[in-house]
């Protein structure tokens, strides 16, 4: 049987706060490193990788509006093919 790869867009969803996730000092949840990574840069990573089952056309990543400094390197690592 011939299976036909999907073409899919993926929404992440990553503009809260965490504030129940431990300690807030250590800032919100998503950017908190498990395996030496942000937890959000897994999350990232495993859609990017759907790509040998799937078409992922776009990613869009919501983000609060006071972590663009969080993201910006682990977008950058992202866009530069850091896996």
């Amino acid at each position: 049987m011939l299976k036909t790869k999907m073409n899919i867009g993926v929404v992440v969803v990553a503009a809260g706060r965490g504030e129940r996730a431990g300690s807030p000092q250590e800032g919100p949840k998503q950017y908190r490193p498990i395996g030496g990574r942000p937890v959000i840069e897994h999350t990232l990573h495993t859609f990017l990788d759907w790509q040998t089952v799937h078409t992922v056309s776009t990613i869009v990543v919501v983000i609060h509006a006071d972590d663009a400094a969080l993201f910006s390197p682990i977008s950058q690592r992202l866009d530069a093919g850091d896996r």
